[in-house]
């Protein structure tokens, strides 16, 4: 009888426990960093982020690459 009870009130605290985790608010997303296109440089095609890359006279370089002047 005392076995009965102990199942009972297992099977009552699972269901309450399955139930709040249902219909409590979904926890909010952690933001996630911006995206920044990759752009290839002319000469190597090597993909870097656009804020690293050097543009002159239309074309997109690498550090490495870049014509200086």
């Amino acid at each position: 009888m005392i076995l009965l009870r102990i199942i009972l009130l297992g099977g009552i605290v699972w269901l309450l426990w399955a139930a709040w985790r249902r219909l409590r608010p979904a926890s909010p997303q952690k933001p996630t960093e911006a995206f920044e296109p990759m752009v290839a440089c002319c000469r190597c095609n090597i993909h870097i982020p656009r804020s690293q890359a050097i543009e002159k006279d239309g074309k997109t370089y690498c550090h490495e690459h870049a014509p200086n002047g």
